[in-house]
C-alpha cells in the first residue's frame, strides 16, 4: 500500500510544531508497513522572500517517510493569486516528481481542507486516485470561514471516498454544514513518552493541578484561576500553568488580585520534555478551553495516569467520562471551581492504570494506524475492481 499524503500545513525549519499531528501520524504508518510519500507546498508571501529568499524543491527521507517539499512565493496581488490555485499548481509539479519516483499512490490523504483538501482533491479527480480527507481545523468546527471556504467546503467533503474528523465536535459541525457524517479517528498520542510515574500522593506533597496551552483568551485561563480561588484559596493546593502567549501579563495580575499568587506558578514557554515533566508531576490537569477540534494536552495527561478536567468544548466531549475525570459547561466558573474541590477530594478513586490503559486502546499510535488502514484498505480495493472491470 502506497499512501500519499498532502497536509495544509506541515513543519518546517520556522515552524516546527505545525502540523506536527500530520508527520506523526505520517510515521507511525510507515512504522507499520505502510509506504509513505508526503507532498507539501510551502506557500509564502513575498514579504518572507526579501528576508528568507528560498525557492525550489527538496526531497528528504525521515522515519520513513520520503517528504517532497515545495516553497513558492505570491508574487502577484491576492485576488490576482489566491492561495489556493498557487498550492494547486505547485502539488501537481511535485505530484510528477513523485509519481516518477516512487510510482502512482494507491491513495491520497490529505489533512484540513484548506488548501491540502481542495488541491488534493482536484489532483485525486486528474489522475482518478481515490482521495480521504481529515479535517482538524478549528475553523471549521466553529464556523468561521471566508465565503470562498464555505462556498467550496461542501465539494471537497462530498467529492472525498471517506471523510474524517479528529473530534465528535468537529464531526457534528462537518454534518450540519454540508450533510455528510464524518468517521472520528484521533490524532495520535505518544503513549510511550507519556507514561506513569509515581504517583505524587505516595510523597505527601501538596496537591497540584497542571495546565498547559497557548495563553489566549480562548484557553479559559482567566475562567481557570477565579475557578480555582474560589474552591483552593488560601489552602495547601497548588496550580502550575505552562505555556506563553498575549494573555500572560494579564493572567499574572489576576493572580495577584485574587490573592493567589503564592499558589500559582507561570512555567513560560516548555518544551516536549518539560510538559512530559510537568504531567507526570501533577495530580490531575485541567483546561478550561472555549474550544477543542480534538485536545491532545488532555489525553498526553491521560497517558501518564492523570484525571482531568475539561469543558465541555468540542473534542473531550468524547472521552472524558467519569472513569477518567469531570466536564464542565465552557465559560461556568462556578461549575469550574466545583470541580477543582471535587477532583482533589475524590483523587483516590481514580485509577491512573486504567486511565492510561484506556487512553492506549483509543489513541496510541497502534489503536490510530489500525483504525486508518480498516479505512483504507476496501477503497483502495474498490478503485482496483473499477479499473479492472
Amino acid at each position: 500500500m502506497h499512501v500519499l499524503i498532502v497536509p495544509s500545513w506541515y513543519p518546517t525549519e520556522r515552524q516546527p510544531i505545525g502540523g506536527s499531528f500530520f508527520q506523526a501520524q505520517a510515521q507511525a504508518l510507515a512504522k507499520h508497513g505502510i509506504k509513505v510519500t508526503v507532498a507539501y507546498p510551502e506557500i509564502r508571501s513575498l514579504k518572507e522572500w526579501r528576508t528568507a529568499g528560498q525557492v525550489g524543491r527538496t526531497k528528504t527521507d525521515q522515519d520513513g517517510v520520503t517528504t517532497y517539499r515545495s516553497i513558492a512565493y505570491r508574487w502577484r496581488l491576492w485576488k490576482q493569486q489566491p492561495p489556493r490555485e498557487l498550492y494547486r499548481r505547485e502539488l501537481e509539479r511535485l505530484y510528477d516528481q513523485i509519481e516518477a519516483e516512487e510510482g502512482v499512490p494507491d491513495l491520497i490523504h490529505a489533512h484540513a481542507s484548506f488548501w491540502g483538501g481542495w488541491a488534493a482533491g482536484m489532483l485525486a479527480n486528474i489522475h482518478q486516485l481515490p482521495f480521504v480527507l481529515t479535517e482538524h481545523a478549528s475553523s471549521v468546527g466553529q464556523q468561521r470561514l471566508t465565503s470562498e471556504q464555505a462556498n467550496v467546503l461542501p465539494a471537497i467533503v462530498e467529492q472525498a471516498n471517506a471523510v474524517l474528523a479528529v473530534g465528535g465536535g468537529l464531526a457534528a459541525t462537518i454534518k450540519e454544514t454540508t450533510g455528510r457524517s464524518p468517521v472520528v479517528v484521533p490524532n495520535i498520542v505518544d503513549t510511550e513518552q507519556f507514561n506513569i510515574t509515581q504517583s505524587r500522593q505516595q510523597q505527601n506533597e501538596p496537591f497540584q493541578f497542571f495546565s498547559c496551552a497557548l495563553l489566549t483568551k480562548g484557553k479559559g485561563m482567566h475562567e481557570l484561576l477565579t475557578a480555582f480561588a474560589s474552591a483552593h484559596k488560601n489552602s495547601a493546593a497548588r496550580l502550575v500553568i505552562g505555556g506563553d502567549g498575549p494573555e500572560k501579563a494579564s493572567l499574572i495580575k489576576l493572580a495577584q488580585s485574587l490573592q493567589i499568587d503564592e499558589q500559582v506558578t507561570f512555567l513560560g514557554m516548555l518544551s516536549r520534555s518539560d510538559v512530559i515533566r510537568s504531567m507526570q508531576a501533577c495530580d490531575a490537569f485541567v483546561l478550561a478551553s472555549h474550544y477543542e477540534t480534538f485536545g491532545v494536552v488532555y489525553i498526553e495527561a491521560m497517558a501518564c495516569g492523570k484525571p482531568v478536567i475539561a469543558t465541555a468544548c468540542g473534542g473531550p466531549d468524547a472521552f472524558v467520562t467519569k472513569d477518567n475525570g469531570l466536564q464542565v459547561p465552557v465559560g461556568d466558573v462556578a461549575a469550574l471551581s466545583n470541580a477543582l474541590r471535587k477532583l482533589a477530594s475524590t483523587i483516590d478513586t481514580y485509577s491512573p492504570q486504567r486511565i492510561r490503559e484506556g487512553c492506549i486502546a483509543r489513541f496510541s499510535e497502534r489503536a490510530v494506524v489500525s483504525q486508518l488502514v480498516d479505512i483504507y484498505e476496501p477503497i483502495i480495493d474498490t478503485k482496483r475492481r473499477q479499473r479492472s472491470g
